[in-house]
């Protein structure tokens, strides 16, 4: 539990690191504090669907309000920043799964792919209502929770849904499935056939992903639920939930998704 809880804090702290760096455009490389013995990061990263950065291979990805910039980060002592890609407006999240990043807007899901780590392609864009939407994704299908909160509002319309899109044909993405719900869904994540679900001070419901994936399917229907919690987002990482909340941040063994364990708990407020 001791390593698992040291591992929990070196995460919190490399995002922490990453979200304060800055940059003034591409070619500009920087030297960090870190001498050659220490950790190397290049070629891994763990981001929850919130996460405005994410690292692919030697790449580190990270949008602002309107661009995507990219990163060669293949030494992590020395970042160079090589690209700056224009996405439009109002951009809010990025998740990065093998060679594509799913880019969370509040009117639309983009897709881009990194066939050419520096050089981003557009694959697609899926169109919603104007709200919050962090994306995940694995190589067949994606998720996306729509929120209209005071912030991430249209025209005082409400607006909270989750998005089901196949992706398993990058040429032909489509939207299978439009929950409605009667909760504003946060961050989200998946782990095999279970996706996570933030629902704030409601914790977090865990669904089968088959089941939301089922064409005939219209019921939205969780298995189990992580309560006691006022979750955000949500990284998983192989048997590990770690989830940040409004007082903290903490660490499930999910192992066995019906019976969840507690593992530790960093206390914010």
């Amino acid at each position: 539990m001791r390593t698992g809880f040291i591992g929990f804090l070196w995460v919190a702290m490399m995002v922490v690191f990453a979200s304060c760096e800055e940059s003034s455009g591409p070619g500009e490389s920087f030297t960090s504090t870190q001498n050659d013995s220490g950790p190397k990061i290049a070629g891994s990263g763990k981001a929850g669907s919130m996460a405005r950065m994410t690292i692919l291979g030697n790449y580190l990805y990270a949008v602002d309000n309107e661009s995507l910039k990219v990163f060669d980060i293949s030494k992590p002592d020395k970042p160079i920043y090589t690209n700056d890609v224009d996405l439009g407006r109002d951009i809010e999240t990025i998740f990065g799964f093998k060679n594509h990043l799913y880019i969370g807007s509040s009117s639309a899901v983009y897709i881009y792919n990194v066939n050419n780590p520096t050089q981003p392609q557009q694959v697609t864009m899926i169109h919603h209502m104007y709200s919050c939407d962090p994306v995940v994704a694995n190589d067949t299908i994606a998720f996306s929770t729509i929120r209209s909160t005071s912030i991430c509002r249209w025209n005082n319309w409400s607006v909270n849904e989750l998005l089901v899109l196949d992706v398993s044909n990058m040429n032909n993405v489509t939207e299978t499935h439009n929950y409605q719900l009667d909760f504003s869904p946060y961050g989200l994540g998946m782990k095999d056939t279970t996706l996570f679900l933030c629902k704030g001070e409601n914790g977090i419901d865990l669904y089968d992903i088959r089941e939301l994936s089922n064409t005939n399917n219209f019921q939205l229907n969780s298995f189990n639920t992580i309560s006691g919690i006022d979750a955000f987002d949500v990284i998983v990482h192989e048997e590990l939930l770690m989830v940040v909340g409004k007082d903290g941040y903490f660490m499930y063994d999910i192992s066995d998704v019906m019976n969840i364990k507690k593992l530790s708990e960093i206390q914010t407020n």
